[in-house]
Parts: structure tokens; C-alpha cells; sequence
């Protein structure tokens, strides 16, 4: 797992407890509805959909976890950021 060698821990909720994932289960509630329904014409259009949700959800939005600020307020990549081998 490539992520856990950038520091970032994956956390589980204990079982048969779906209320622990509720923030998880919103965000992708959300995800769905700005960028999935209803489907896109093309690839690209779900693409410019999906950056468009992420650039709002990342840098626009306040986050109330976050004291009201944006997540990239506090978010730096490593500089060996890469993807999966």
C-alpha cells in the first residue's frame, strides 16, 4: 500500500458498526450527486465533473473538522509523491 509509505494510516471502523462511517458514506453521497447523476455524455464530461467536485471540495469549501478552513489549507504533497508501482 503506497499510501501507507507517505504516512498516510487507513483507519477501520469495528464491525457491524455502519454508523462509524457515516462523514465517508456523506462524502461519496455527495460525489455521486455533483458528478454521477445523471451520467455524463462522455469521459471526458465526467472527468471535468469529478476535477471540478474535487477542486471545490478540496480548495472552495470549508470544512467544519477543520476549524471552517479548506483541506488544502493544510495539505502539502511529499515531494516523492508518486502512484502505485
Amino acid at each position: 500500500m503506497w499510501w501507507v509509505k507517505l504516512g498516510i494510516m487507513p483507519e477501520r471502523t469495528s464491525p457491524g458498526k455502519p454508523q462509524q462511517n457515516g462523514r465517508h458514506k456523506r462524502m461519496h453521497n455527495t460525489l455521486k450527486a455533483k458528478s454521477a447523476d445523471p451520467p455524463a455524455a462522455n469521459l471526458a464530461a465526467r472527468q471535468h465533473r469529478l476535477d471540478h467536485f474535487r477542486s471545490r471540495f478540496n480548495h472552495q469549501r470549508p470544512h467544519q473538522a477543520l476549524d471552517q478552513t479548506v483541506p488544502a489549507a493544510h495539505y502539502s504533497a511529499p515531494a516523492a509523491l508518486s502512484g502505485p508501482a
